[in-house]
């Protein structure tokens, strides 16, 4: 996670990313997603759970 706009970073990569997350058994991205302050996730390791990405960012 960066700050700033998708946009902001169309010239060069983030120098200081907040946070990486992977999700790739074998290297290879089937997808990738923007998701936004409100989105909600689920780790694969805890189905039930539900983790609000702006409790994530600082």
């Amino acid at each position: 996670m960066v700050p700033g706009r998708p946009r902001d970073y169309l010239h060069a990569h983030p120098s200081r990313p907040v946070l990486i997350v992977e999700v790739a058994g074998d290297w290879k991205y089937d997808s990738v997603r923007l998701l936004r302050r409100n989105a909600v996730v689920t780790p694969l390791a805890a189905p039930r759970a539900r983790i609000r990405v702006a409790q994530i960012l600082p």
